[in-house]
């Protein structure tokens, strides 16, 4: 009797590990691909002269033309673009100068009198062509110790899905 209940035994574990049971899903995937992003600039921004101990604006909406600098962002259209950016050194020599840099965008190149004021961090979106428009200005301040010299520096803006 005892051999019995044995071969029944080792029976039902064979029968156990033979009869697995599966199960399958599916799920689906999907991928955008955005077109590359390009970025073009006209222009520079024009301060000016100014005395020791003065400072000079320029107003992104309003000041002339000739005085900003335009940015044209191609990209895919109706998109949402981060745009960073940061303060600014001129130098001249060794001397530095720090320009704070004030930047105006919108879709409609027609509308820089209008544009909203876009800080770094912010979000834009292209219209339907994938164009965005920016204007940079800002603003500098010299103290009365300020060594004479012409300052320059390079602004960077960087856009980004």
């Amino acid at each position: 009797m005892k051999q019995l209940v044995i071969v029944i035994l080792l029976t039902l574990v064979s029968i156990t590990a033979f009869g697995q049971v599966s199960a399958n899903q599916s799920a689906n995937a999907n991928l955008t691909v955005n077109s590359g992003i390009n970025l073009a600039v006209t222009g520079s921004v024009v301060f000016g002269t100014v005395v020791q101990g003065a400072g000079s604006t320029i107003n992104a909406a309003t000041a002339p033309v000739a005085s900003v600098a335009a940015f044209t962002t191609s990209a895919a259209p109706s998109t949402a673009m981060t745009v960073t950016y940061s303060n600014t050194s001129l130098t001249s020599g060794s001397n530095t100068l720090t320009w704070t840099p004030s930047l105006v965008g919108t879709a409609t190149a027609a509308s820089r009198a209008t544009a909203p004021t876009i800080t770094s961090g912010g979000s834009v979106t292209t219209n339907t062509s994938g164009n965005f428009y920016f204007w940079l200005g800002g603003s500098v301040s010299t103290a009365t110790s300020t060594p004479s010299g012409t300052y320059s520096g390079t602004f960077t803006l960087t856009v980004a899905y």
